[in-house]
């Protein structure tokens, strides 16, 4: 196909590789395709931190938690301050469970950019299923200040996580 005869008529070129690789994304049934031109790509560039965030996402989008988490882990290793890697590795955590390595990666994320709005939602998801009411309480309000229209990225971000819902401190 395509993607193929591209990739050899200039098999050295990272660039184009990224591409094809962004380009496969778009379509779910070609993903595989896509994680092989960016591993192409990485062979050529590897601290090519773009790819490693691509790479995760589609891990993410696959619900393959631990391959998104050392993709994106990969990416801060490079650059400890990529808020996507950053931020997208917090909300891995948070979906395999892991909520206290959730909350520190989202700390960071926060740190880094504190309007963030993905990273808001869930560490104030983690929080919750910490313990630490308070804290998620205040931390979703501060994401509705962020976006009114962030109600919408909580229904989505906790379907599936309904068991574990806000409690009020008292």
């Amino acid at each position: 196909d395509s993607w193929t005869i591209a990739s050899q008529l200039a098999p050295d070129d990272s660039d184009l590789l990224v591409r094809i690789g962004d380009l496969l994304t778009r379509k779910s049934d070609r993903l595989d395709d896509a994680l092989t031109a960016y591993g192409k790509a990485l062979t050529i560039d590897p601290a090519n931190m773009r790819v490693m965030i691509s790479v995760g996402s589609i891990h993410e989008r696959r619900q393959q938690w631990a391959e998104a988490a050392a993709s994106y882990e990969a990416a801060l290793a490079v650059d400890p301050n990529l808020l996507r890697a950053r931020s997208s590795l917090g909300a891995v955590k948070f979906k395999m469970g892991d909520y206290p390595g959730a909350s520190a990666a989202l700390t960071k994320a926060i740190e880094l950019s504190p309007n963030d709005l993905r990273s808001r939602v869930f560490f104030g998801l983690s929080q919750n299923h910490l313990g630490h009411y308070d804290v998620a309480i205040r931390e979703l309000k501060e994401a509705v200040l962020i976006d009114p229209h962030s109600g919408n990225q909580l229904d989505r971000t906790s379907r599936g996580k309904r068991r574990g819902c806000l409690h009020s401190a008292h």
